[in-house]
């Protein structure tokens, strides 16, 4: 829906805010304030769009409305009272009100509230409802030509989770239905989160799979250490079920969970290491300098490379002897950080010809050994 219909919208719902406060306020009373009612609409109608305008919230896009939008709403409604009450004030100190009650301004400004988030909390659930349908009619055509989707659990109810499940209900044509959530969390077993429930906790995957028919088991825990992925995966070899993962926190730095970051269980998942925060300011350290990463081609290298462009340095030279390895690291470093300015030296740290040469030449500031020799 358009922001000007929304203001369209909005002034009726102004209006009846306004006469349902004087109502509630005065009850069979009400037609002897007449006056001020009238004058009170009036100065509702003048100061309560220009407070939303103001605040942003016609230039916000209500089908994916979130707390912080609504936030704005509550803000911008609370400044319109405000301002309400000021022109009230002022009415009164020129003789144009008679008088007002404070309590009429506290009920328009909850009501109001209620009757303009009402509408626009409507948009979404109305978005979200056509969305469900046309997930439906996906969802049966796509059973009707590939066979019913396949059923996916996924280990982790976190943030990381919720955002798989979702993009897994919004996009049928994957074939795969979450059925559920697997979280070791006592106070979210039983619980609704987005729609699903989290059937249990980790160690209950084998009952859990085997009662839901369960094909493939989704590892969406970035933050978990490697023992726990490694249990997930066991169970899941055991049973002889698929299972994926959500890239380790390391590499989610400066992209964001979605489906397309899930992948196969990889080696560098079983052994994850714990984050060791540095005893310096490692921002102060890295940001606009020239830095040298040695073993830049490996694991640990490609995650000290990940920190460093977090860190925006001025040049990041990744250092290794394989070339394979580092046009790899450089293609996924790029695509996390596509304003990296990022440099790519194929020699081995043995060679010290070779690394006089690059070190002439460019001037690093920094230097970090992860290389294996």
């Amino acid at each position: 829906m358009r922001n000007r219909y929304f203001l369209l919208l909005d002034l009726p719902l102004i209006w009846a805010a306004a006469l349902a406060a004087f109502v509630l306020r005065f009850d069979l009373r009400f037609a002897a304030y007449q006056q001020e009612f009238l004058l009170f609409v009036v100065a509702a109608t003048a100061i309560k769009p220009l407070a939303f305008f103001a605040a942003g919230v016609y230039g916000r896009y209500w089908r994916y409305a979130s707390i912080a939008d609504l936030l704005v709403l509550l803000f911008a409604g609370t400044g319109a009272s405000l301002a309400l009450i000021m022109a009230l004030v002022a009415g009164l100190w020129l003789g144009i009100l008679p008088s007002f009650s404070r309590s009429v301004v506290i009920i328009d400004w909850l009501l109001t509230l209620m009757l303009v988030g009402g509408l626009r909390g409507s948009v979404r659930v109305l978005g979200e409802s056509r969305l469900k349908a046309q997930t439906s009619r996906s969802r049966l055509a796509a059973s009707r030509t590939d066979g019913p989707p396949k059923p996916v659990l996924i280990a982790g109810a976190g943030d990381a989770g919720v955002i798989v499940a979702r993009d897994l209900q919004r996009n049928p044509q994957l074939g795969m239905v979450p059925v559920g959530f697997l979280d070791d969390d006592p106070f979210k077993i039983g619980k609704l989160i987005g729609g699903l429930s989290v059937l249990g906790r980790l160690d209950a995957l084998p009952r859990i799979a085997a009662a839901n028919e369960v094909s493939l088991v989704v590892i969406a825990m970035p933050t978990a250490p490697g023992s726990i992925v490694r249990t997930v995966v066991e169970q899941c070899r055991k049973l002889s079920v698929n299972s994926m993962v959500i890239p380790g926190v390391f590499e989610l730095v400066g992209g964001r969970v979605t489906i397309g970051r899930l992948r196969e269980v990889e080696i560098t998942d079983l052994l994850r290491r714990s984050h060791a925060r540095p005893a310096f300011d490692a921002h102060a350290q890295i940001a606009g300098r020239t830095v040298v990463v040695t073993g830049a081609g490996g694991s640990i290298g490609l995650e000290i490379c990940r920190q460093v462009a977090n860190l925006r340095p001025r040049l990041l030279v990744m250092l290794g002897h394989g070339e394979n390895s580092l046009f790899e690291a450089r293609a996924q470093l790029l695509r996390d950080y596509p304003d990296l300015s990022v440099f790519c030296f194929v020699a081995d740290v043995r060679n010290e010809s070779r690394l006089r040469r690059l070190f002439k030449g460019i001037n690093p500031e920094i230097v970090l050994h992860a290389a294996a020799h």
